[in-house]
């Protein structure tokens, strides 16, 4: 199996993780993120924060990070010696 075979197995075996854990934070936060009234004024923008959080960072994980193993990852496989592949 390639190193691009590996990259789209173990991304799609985590999608589902990844998504559920980041749809329901994000929901959670949702209600304070949108909410006016007294004392909101503090609570309201880190509610904004950890949004903008969840979002860049579940966008990271599923885009950014199998796009540079399938730049860099052929480096993390072992070499094989001249001598074995010629076997």
């Amino acid at each position: 199996m390639g190193l691009k075979e590996v990259i789209r197995a173990g991304s799609l075996q985590r999608l589902n993780a990844i998504l559920m854990t980041a749809l329901t934070s994000a929901l959670g936060t949702l209600p304070l993120a949108l909410a006016f009234g007294a004392g909101n004024e503090i609570l309201q923008p880190l509610a904004i924060v950890v949004l903008g959080g969840l979002i860049t960072s579940t966008i990271l994980t599923l885009l950014v990070l199998p796009a540079l193993y399938a730049r860099f990852g052929g480096w993390l496989l072992p070499r094989l010696k001249p001598a074995l592949r010629q076997s």
